[in-house]
């Protein structure tokens, strides 16, 4: 935002130029002002329907974890990273890039130019395990019980993972997690703050299969499903 605000710097003060008279001057100063305003007075009065706290979260992530461990927030709330003075596992602290949740973001265009979905391909899970291959239920990530139930199918080493994600940034986030996996991989869409409601983390394949293979289903707190890394550091 503050970059926004000096490119459009330089706008403002050739159209201040142009403003002849004293009242147009007067009018834009006063356009100018309302937005400050409204923003300052939402920030005060906490007006916002998308203002929302995750006190419990915050305080369950800096109780459970240490300072030097990661954690992943899928959603859009990266305030939970702050609050908690937790880093992120991965740079994309975002996640709508990931999602295709922002037109014209690269995770869309791809999508729509490749006519293809974010998914681990079949083929590598038939190569590995042929006679034990089984879909797994999309709604497995919904039941607490089932996070340890790995089938034979979903034993894949990384390289092979990561080798068959087509995506860039999601190939970069894989091998984010490869290196620092996140102790608690939070999944903010039941929330539906900002509209993520539509894209819960199990709807991608290559996070359901992550996570299937390496989290156990921990708690929920404020609409938030936490999993916890189940392997130990290194």
């Amino acid at each position: 935002m503050p970059a926004l605000c000096l490119l459009a710097a330089g706008s403002i003060d050739v159209f201040w130029d142009k403003l002849h008279t004293g009242w147009k001057k007067r009018l834009f100063v006063v356009l100018l002002i309302l937005p400050a305003l409204g923003y300052t007075f939402e920030g005060i009065m906490g007006w916002s329907t998308q203002r929302k706290y995750f006190n419990d979260t915050v305080n369950y992530i800096k109780e459970t974890t240490s300072n030097n461990d990661r954690i992943y927030v899928w959603g859009m709330l990266p305030q939970i990273y702050y609050e908690s003075g937790r880093d992120p596992a991965t740079t994309f602290y975002w996640s709508d890039v990931l999602a295709g949740f922002s037109p014209g973001s690269p995770s869309m265009e791809y999508m729509i130019s490749e006519k293809k979905q974010l998914k681990m391909v079949d083929s590598i899970i038939k190569d590995l395990h042929p006679s034990y291959y089984a879909s797994i239920d999309p709604s497995i990530l919904d039941k607490s019980n089932s996070m340890n139930r790995v089938a034979d199918s979903e034993l894949f080493s990384e390289k092979e993972l990561l080798d068959h994600i087509e995506n860039p940034f999601w190939k970069k986030v894989m091998e984010d997690f490869t290196q620092n996996p996140p102790k608690l991989f939070l999944d903010t869409s039941p929330t539906g703050i900002r509209g993520f409601g539509k894209y819960p983390a199990g709807n991608y394949e290559v996070f359901r299969r992550y996570l299937l293979l390496n989290y156990v289903y921990d708690t929920t707190l404020d609409n938030i499903v936490i999993y916890r890394y189940k392997w130990k550091s290194l």
